[in-house]
């Protein structure tokens, strides 16, 4: 065909149908104060992107606790700094910086293992049906 190509109509409007809404997790009775936030925020994270299942309660229940153990331990570190005097008045470093140091190394190697990083969230396998909270939803599972 010579000339211009006639333009195809657009297909019309893209509808984007409602999802079924999926609940965070009830937090372990032992998580409390900053735990508990830590929870809820990451709880939220894990069902938005579609990784979080029962079977990853406990081990974002330690994240959670290695979490606030950092946060805490840090702001003991910032509060008295690096180094401490001791009782005979030499400096010794401060204990609160290898409880940091070791918060913050377990919080990451859990954290790569829920799939909070960037590099292993590709490498997390989704979950699918979290939830589902559809009254057919037991008619339609087939497994």
């Amino acid at each position: 065909m010579r000339g211009r190509k006639p333009v195809k109509p657009p297909l019309g409007d893209v509808i984007t149908f409602p999802t079924a809404p999926r609940r965070v997790p009830v937090p372990p009775a032992h998580l409390k104060g900053p735990a508990r936030e830590i929870w809820d925020e990451t709880a939220r994270i894990l069902v938005a992107n579609s990784i979080y299942d029962v079977d990853c309660e406990q081990m974002l229940a330690a994240y959670c606790v290695q979490y606030a153990r950092f946060i805490e331990a840090d702001a003991h570190v910032q509060r008295e700094g690096l180094m401490i005097k001791s009782k005979r008045g030499s400096g010794r470093y401060n204990p609160y910086v290898g409880l940091s140091n070791a918060a913050c190394e377990n919080m990451l190697k859990l954290a790569r293992q829920l799939g909070l990083t960037p590099a292993s969230r590709k490498r997390v396998v989704r979950v699918r049906n979290v939830g589902s909270s559809s009254p057919a939803a037991k008619f339609l599972n087939t497994s």
